[in-house]
């Protein structure tokens, strides 16, 4: 599968707005709590999406897939709001039973954004290579 999540380029996937991409959140098989914490950050989803020009539903389907939208408590504690799972220290990480440190930050939104960026510096080759979401979503 080739999926092109850069927003620049001619056959990327499309670009989605706020309602559309509230439709497929509202739609999702999602708890509650999911779909309220997406819905949280759709606004700033749209804004991301054409700053960094990394499709929103890509990075929608990442978390989804990593957190299920921040509800899945397994990896790292839900109090970093880490749900993209990004391992560093930043403001002070987080330290699991493993001895991993996490990211930790203050909100979802400013989760979504570091991954939106951290999206946006890679080589998107490397995101989608061999990669488990794209068989998962």
């Amino acid at each position: 599968l080739d999926f092109d999540v850069n927003t620049d380029h001619q056959k990327s996937l499309p670009k989605l707005n706020e309602n559309q991409l509230k439709q497929i959140v509202n739609n999702s098989d999602a708890t509650q709590e999911a779909k309220d914490n997406m819905l949280s950050v759709i606004p700033d989803l749209v804004k991301y999406q054409d700053q960094y020009k990394v499709n929103a539903v890509f990075i929608m389907a990442v978390i989804k897939v990593e957190s299920d939208w921040g509800t899945a408590k397994e990896i790292v504690d839900s109090n970093t709001y880490n749900w993209a799972i990004i391992y560093g220290n930043l403001n002070g990480g987080y330290i699991d039973k493993l001895g991993q440190s996490w990211n930790k930050y203050k909100n979802f939104n400013e989760a979504t954004e570091d991954f939106m960026f951290q999206a946006a510096v890679v080589e998107f080759a490397l995101i989608l290579r061999d990669s488990k979401y794209i068989y998962d979503i």
